[in-house]
């Protein structure tokens, strides 16, 4: 049996900006998404099954050689792993079934860490084909999360035209394993949110401030320039998009920074405290943080 493993991501800086541009850092988070290659249990060519954090089936589709769906409850889903796993074929990919492909995550699909951009990067994996150019046929986005699945390491990524993405590994300063992040419990859509930013006025200036802190924060050695540095990313993102921080409109009185991460008003936010400030969070109703330690790997970060 062949298994492959991905992780998920979390886009640090950049968040919208990065369609227009901007660098941005992303992570890969110590959780993420297997694949597996086993031997078929039906007459289907390819029976794919998809698993939960829980080990719960969400997911099973029937296709034929021809890649078409002769069986699944849930067309929609079906439809975008096909059109995976077309244009993967299209890159080159071959497909020698028949075969059982399992796939499992290990974070909860609304985290938003990336369930559909680790699969990519699995998929690209198995079949043999270059993840980035993959996801630019199949998917939406900027392509940070494909290549940050792939690099698994701390990438500043920069969308260099529609279709081509460049990035370069990067170490992470020590003073972020100060910082934590809070899920918000709001799934957001990623693709309505892009579709918004992108019918908004492009401002130049502030994709090069965006890139600017991106590349700041790779040097930060204080909790106090980071928060600074945050807060400071948070009022351009609010400019840019026509939105209020989430600070505040959730956490005013809260003591340091909270920046939201990906689509604003759901998934996670990061959260640096200038002071401690015990059970906060779980005083308003959210679960308890995560600590950056707990979510990113410890070898990622500088002497």
């Amino acid at each position: 049996m062949k298994r492959f493993f991905a992780p998920g991501k979390l886009l640090l800086t950049g968040e919208y900006a990065v369609l227009r541009g901007a660098q941005a850092l992303s992570v890969p988070t110590l959780l993420g998404q297997s694949l597996g290659i086993e031997e078929p249990t039906t007459n289907s060519f390819l029976h794919w099954q998809a698993f939960t954090e829980k080990g719960e089936l969400w997911l099973e589709v029937h296709f034929n050689k021809a890649l078409e769906i002769i069986q699944c409850a849930q067309p929609e889903k079906a439809q975008d792993l096909q059109k995976l796993l077309r244009q993967a074929q299209a890159l080159g990919g071959r497909i020698q079934g028949p075969l059982l492909v399992q796939t499992h995550l290990q974070f909860n699909r609304n985290w938003g860490l990336g369930s559909s951009s680790s699969l990519c990067a699995l998929v690209a994996e198995w079949l043999q084909v270059p993840a980035l150019p993959l996801f630019f046929n199949a998917l939406a986005g900027s392509g940070y999360d494909v290549a940050t699945a792939t690099a698994r390491n701390p990438i500043l990524y920069q969308l260099e035209s529609a279709k081509k993405g460049v990035f370069e590994p990067v170490s992470l300063p020590p003073i972020l394993q100060k910082s934590a992040f809070l899920y918000l419990g709001q799934k957001q859509n990623s693709a309505q949110e892009v579709g918004k930013f992108k019918s908004r006025k492009a401002h130049t200036k502030d994709t090069a401030a965006i890139s600017a802190l991106s590349r700041r924060l790779l040097q930060c050695t204080s909790k106090a320039e980071l928060i600074n540095l945050l807060k400071q990313h948070e009022e351009i993102t609010a400019r840019t998009v026509g939105k209020v921080p989430v600070q505040g409109t959730h956490f005013a009185d809260f003591e340091g920074v909270v920046k939201s991460l990906g689509a604003w008003g759901g998934d996670f936010v990061w959260i640096v405290e200038s002071k401690p400030q015990p059970h906060y969070f779980e005083d308003l109703g959210y679960d308890e943080p995560i600590s950056f330690n707990k979510m990113i790997a410890g070898s990622y970060f500088s002497n």
